[in-house]
């Protein structure tokens, strides 16, 4: 008897964009690889509860964040993907509220390489200006070394193991913003290697709400300790600032 697939746990923070939510979860409903969960943890009023009780597939599930705050949420997604699935086969892969996978695929394509051995998992994408419909190619060269310079990969449907979670613990929710950063930099630290899935496979997408124009306030502190963490010495940005700089507009 053939072994079952490795379940790929989803983990999906949310505050008060229900429709956005409903587009994401979607995204992965429509996934060839049907071997997932996504857990889905509130951090607003409620409405992502709604949304996923109104999506009605058993395989997405949701709770109110019993934290605060974005990196607290996704412990809670994290917490119950160890406690409901095989940590030992599993895997992890993180899908913000407003983003979605846009190839089928996706979850096929992570779950075949990391069936090779186990890997950081990251694939490039789209940037999608709601704004104006615009959409822009983000797939640029990303090296354990370069990611000390620039976080170049993004988080939509980034993927490892789940049983990395029993050498590194959680995601440090004294990082905030930075948690994916960090945790990027801890997992390559351990040894894990990097592996790039060919094709833009995801949508990241960029409006009013998820640009990080605004460097004050508890964002800053977060970056400052991210960066004394790690002992980087870099400019702080978002990922749009750094695809414009990588195509020749500047910050």
């Amino acid at each position: 008897m053939s072994e079952a697939p490795a379940t790929v746990h989803v983990l999906t923070p949310t505050k008060d964009r229900p429709g956005r939510l409903a587009e994401a979860l979607a995204s992965v409903a429509a996934q060839t690889h049907g071997a997932w969960r996504a857990w889905v943890i509130d951090d607003g009023d409620g409405a992502g509860l709604a949304a996923v009780d109104a999506f009605a597939d058993p395989r997405a599930r949701a709770q109110a964040n019993p934290g605060r705050g974005q990196v607290d949420a996704r412990n809670a997604a994290l917490a119950a993907a160890l406690a409901g699935g095989s940590p030992d086969r599993d895997v992890v892969m993180l899908l913000d509220d407003d983003d979605v996978l846009l190839d089928a695929d996706h979850l096929a394509a992570v779950t075949a390489r990391l069936a090779r051995g186990e890997a950081l998992v990251h694939r490039g994408g789209w940037f999608e200006f709601e704004a104006d419909g615009r959409r822009e190619p983000f797939d640029p060269p990303t090296t354990a070394a370069s990611l000390r310079e620039d976080n170049t990969v993004l988080t939509v449907g980034l993927a490892w193991p789940a049983a990395l979670h029993a050498r590194l613990g959680r995601f440090d929710p004294a990082m905030g913003s930075y948690f994916d950063w960090d945790w990027i930099l801890r997992v390559l630290d351990a040894g894990v290697p990097l592996a790039h899935l060919d094709g833009l496979g995801v949508g990241y997408r960029v409006h009013d709400a998820n640009t990080s124009a605004r460097k004050a306030g508890a964002r800053s502190d977060a970056f400052a300790r991210f960066t004394a963490k790690h002992a980087l010495d870099v400019v702080q940005k978002d990922h749009v600032a750094v695809h414009r700089e990588r195509r020749g507009e500047g910050a």
